[in-house]
Formats: C-alpha cells, structure tokens, sequence
C-alpha cells in the first residue's frame, strides 16, 4: 500500500468519526431529561437532596475524550445555586 493511500484511507476514517459524532450530538437533547428530575426537590427548598441530584447528573453528562461538553454548564450551576442556598459559599463559588 502506498503512503498516499494509507494517508488518504486515514483521512476518510477520521471524517467518518466526526460526521457520526456530529449526528450523535444532533439528535441528543442537552442537557438529558435526568436534568429536570431534582428542580421537585430544588422548588421545594430541599436543596440538599437537589444538590446531590445535580453533582450525580454532572458526572454523567456528555463528555467528549477527557472534556465535558456544554450540558456540564447546566449542573453546576444549578449545583452552585443549592450550594447557595444552603450558605456554603464556598463550594457554591467553586
């Protein structure tokens, strides 16, 4: 096999991945309707149960490789705001 074919059979796979990934992320609802479920908890000022519900969602956000995408943004802020609500600043900051 020549070098121009390896490199031009390398360069389709790699367009292949980022069409299927793109598909993927179109069809997806962001964030996911797991989202939603601690704003009863949340309304209900029961914000430790609602915070806990909110850290376990971030971590199952979207991710593409190491990076979180932009789903990750909802859960910490609504992490922040229970963490605000209860008075700890710190970790509401953070």
């Amino acid at each position: 096999m020549s070098q121009r074919n390896f490199v031009s059979g390398l360069l389709a796979l790699v367009m292949l991945s980022l069409l299927a990934d793109s598909a993927f992320t179109q069809t997806r609802s962001l964030p996911n309707q797991n989202y939603y479920a601690p704003f009863t908890d949340f309304y209900q000022a029961d914000y430790r149960s609602a915070v806990r519900d909110f850290e376990r969602g971030g971590r199952t956000a979207y991710q593409m490789g190491t990076q979180r995408y932009l789903d990750s943004i909802c859960y910490w802020t609504m992490t922040a705001e229970c963490y605000y609500h209860t008075g700890n600043y710190a970790d509401a900051i953070r």
